[in-house]
């Protein structure tokens, strides 16, 4: 099923994206990290996924978006570069 979303998603013109640190069983060392990635307000039917890496690096933005080729709204965080 994510999958599936995840492609039907990168067919739109316009994501969101952002992400979020998570401290795992409250160790101060081990942060992973949330990314969000959303439909634009056009979307007939939203979608919002949300993607687990342990990376804050622009590679898992690259992973996921793959060849995407339309526009992403985003922070001014150098991984959407």
């Amino acid at each position: 099923l994510y999958e599936l979303l995840r492609e039907k998603l990168l067919t739109q013109s316009l994501l969101h994206a952002d992400e979020t640190a998570y401290r795992v069983l409250e160790n101060d060392t081990s942060l992973t990290y949330y990314w969000t990635f959303l439909s634009g307000k056009q979307a007939t039917q939203p979608i919002t996924l949300y993607h687990h890496d342990q990376r804050r690096s622009g590679l898992a933005v690259q992973e996921f978006l793959g060849e995407y080729d339309g526009y992403v709204h985003c922070d001014m965080w150098s991984a959407y570069r």
